[in-house]
């Protein structure tokens, strides 16, 4: 029998929409889908999806087991019975609601408040304006509890605004009926499970609805355009194999200013091809520490006392040199670090390894005060993660119209003098990845994992850059090199590095992105929504069609934003007008354009890269110089950068 889940979630075109609709209701053996209820009644995490973490860790589940969890948890509306939401409802004698509030509904109050006697208004015309209790009651969206406090389900404002995953990313574009001279689109994806995310998927973000400090009012800190989740796993592996590359060029530079006492050595950052700058680096004697070169170096590393450094020449990567590739600022560097904040911000559902006190043994974590504690384990989010790395990539595409291939041309070659001066500048179109194998951390590898949890930032902080998974293993790697009165700089590659060092992560979970255990022809399900995979070269190594350098580049003010934004760092933030390239690959299908989806034509979204102090402002200009013609060949090109579609679980139609 064909996997339940892997049919709930193919993306199969609409016109079998009805025949899924009927179909899936009952099981082959004929038992309901759903024995406790539909989805809205019954909870989304339900046994089948209690993933143990240490049997993830120990590779006693079948990936397949942890795919169908993710995917359920990823399609799944959760519930006030899983913890969805923050608050506790209880509904007094008169009416109204009561109980504790969550954190939001708290802070929202306070704002309100201070909006209120900041504007001298009347108190019950404001809370009656914001919740008139008539009209919104009926829906039970907002409400006033006994102590007249603004209540809500969805907040909308600064997250609470969906009930799972897939209403927002669920981007998979529109495609024209076959066969038809019509030009009525069909909807290449299905619709939405419910949540006010479904109506519009942009996601609101600003903690500071009224503050008293400036008398401005911000509506939003941040606007968010849902970016799609294809693919992410390579994404990730790219931005550690580059964040190695930067790393050893660091430690190569310490190793050149411990063997150059008093002089200033600068190291060129470069990876795949993709220039981050210069790093520079200073060693005096009254700096150096006592120990022999491989330990002073190891420790030079993390201890800034020890060195004199200048990051004033790093660019497009924040000063800890880790390459961030996911969410539109380039913020989170490992998918698990998106997440586990997602899951708090979106949903109110707070993994409990967001708990600041995470490991204590008398550990009960409410963060949301809805008296319903532990919501999300760490093998949940663990699967979660899993499933969205594995979803599969967009390929290159083939066997191009020739206009398309005139596109693609012009693409990177604007004005007949190569990428430099293109699109591909930053839209690179291929990465080489070497290893496809990629890690999805533990969160009890590091024993000061507490996260700082920014209700702003779109991601949970660790406290310092060593708290990060590419960190712990480069440092282990060195670690073990050290003993040995080694170097990194003495090899050619991390690879090489890890190999003479012995060192494997175990805190966590590796995953082939190749998929080589679970070959396609084997009559094992072959995780749909997983393949196909990108080919491996006769190297091993893999071509990734990314169109983007996973670098941050300044984009002007016309595209800034009011506020910087914190990475999954606590002390590392991103500039206003700083913003990761955004992969094209799916480009077509994922409009509307840019960060807040204000662009509504791909054209529109070429021309919004030019404003004052953007750095592709001389490439813009060489667009606008391009006949008709060619600018209509290049958006012609992008529009056959398509999402992919599975249509091997699609029901026959009637």
């Amino acid at each position: 029998m064909k996997s339940l889940l892997s049919v709930l979630s193919t993306g199969s075109c609409v016109k079998y929409s009805l025949l899924v609709l009927l179909t899936l209701p009952l099981l082959a053996s004929g038992q309901p889908l759903y024995p406790q209820g539909p989805p809205a009644l019954q909870r989304a995490i339900i046994p089948e999806v209690m993933l143990d973490q240490d049997a993830i860790d120990a590779n006693a589940i079948p990936l397949l087991q942890i795919m169908e969890a993710g995917r359920h948890l990823f399609t799944t509306p959760f519930t006030t019975n899983d913890g969805a939401g923050e608050g506790r409802r209880i509904i007094g004698d008169d009416g109204r609601l009561g109980g504790p509030m969550g954190p939001r509904e708290i802070d929202f109050n306070q704002r309100l408040n201070n909006f209120i006697r900041a504007t001298r208004g009347d108190a019950a015309i404001m809370k009656q304006f914001l919740a008139p209790a008539t009209a919104i009651r009926s829906n039970g969206i907002v409400v006033l509890d006994t102590n007249d406090n603004v209540r809500f389900d969805f907040l909308r404002i600064n997250g609470l605004d969906s009930q799972s995953c897939f209403e927002c990313h669920n981007s998979i574009g529109s495609d024209h009926l076959p066969g038809q001279g019509a030009s009525a689109l069909l909807a290449r994806k299905v619709g939405v499970t419910g949540g006010s995310a479904g109506f519009v998927s942009d996601a609101f973000i600003s903690e500071q609805l009224a503050t008293n400090d400036t008398n401005v009012y911000p509506f939003t800190m941040f606007l968010r355009n849902p970016p799609h989740v294809f693919g992410t796993g390579y994404v990730q592996a790219l931005a550690v194999e580059m964040t190695d590359d930067l790393q050893m060029e660091k430690e190569a530079a310490i190793g050149a200013a411990y063997d150059n006492q008093g002089k200033w050595i600068t190291n060129i950052l470069q990876s795949k091809g993709v220039s981050f700058g210069s790093y520079s680096v200073l060693m005096t004697s009254e700096q150096r520490k006592e120990g022999d070169r491989a330990d002073v170096i190891f420790h030079a590393m993390t201890q800034p006392e020890l060195v004199t450094e200048d990051f004033s020449h790093v660019v497009g990567v924040s000063t800890d040199l880790v390459v961030r590739p996911l969410q539109w600022k380039g913020i989170a560097s490992n998918e698990r670090n998106f997440v586990h904040s997602a899951l708090a911000f979106h949903f109110g559902m707070h993994p409990r390894e967001l708990d600041p006190n995470y490991g204590d043994t008398n550990e009960v974590f409410d963060d949301d005060s809805d008296m319903v504690t532990n919501e999300v384990t760490e093998g949940e989010v663990t699967a979660l993660t899993v499933f969205t790395m594995l979803i599969r990539p967009p390929t290159d595409p083939e066997n191009l119209t020739p206009e398309e291939e005139r596109g693609r041309y012009l693409f990177t070659n604007l004005a007949g003098l190569g990428p430099s001066m293109s699109c591909a500048l930053c839209h690179v179109p291929k990465l080489r990845l070497t290893n496809t194998m990629a890690f999805v951390r533990d969160p009890r590898m590091v024993a000061t994992n507490a996260a700082v949890y920014n209700l702003a930032g779109l991601v949970a902080a660790q406290a310092t850059t060593e708290d990060l998974p590419v960190i712990v293993r480069l440092r282990e790697v060195e670690k073990n090199l050290k003993a040995q009165n080694k170097t990194l700089h003495a090899f050619k590659s991390m690879a090489e590095a890890e190999k003479a060092a012995n060192v494997t992560l175990t805190n966590g979970y590796w995953i082939d992105l190749s998929l080589t255990n679970y070959p396609i022809e084997s009559g094992q399900n072959p995780l749909s929504l997983s393949y196909p995979r990108l080919p491996r070269e006769s190297d091993g190594t893999v071509i990734v069609p990314l169109f983007s350098d996973l670098k941050r580049h300044n984009m002007g003010s016309g595209l800034a934003d009011k506020y910087s934004q914190t990475t999954d760092v606590a002390t590392v933030k991103v500039a206003t007008n700083e913003f990761l390239t955004r992969p094209l690959w799916g480009v077509a299908d994922t409009g509307p354009w840019l960060h807040d989806g204000r662009a509504r034509t791909l054209k529109e979204a070429i021309l919004m890269h030019d404003s004052p102090g953007s750095d592709a402002t001389p490439i813009i200009e060489k667009f606008r110089a391009l006949s008709d013609g060619d600018q209509r060949a290049i958006i012609t090109f992008l529009l056959a950068l398509r999402l992919p579609l599975d249509n091997r679980y699609s029901f026959d139609s009637p």
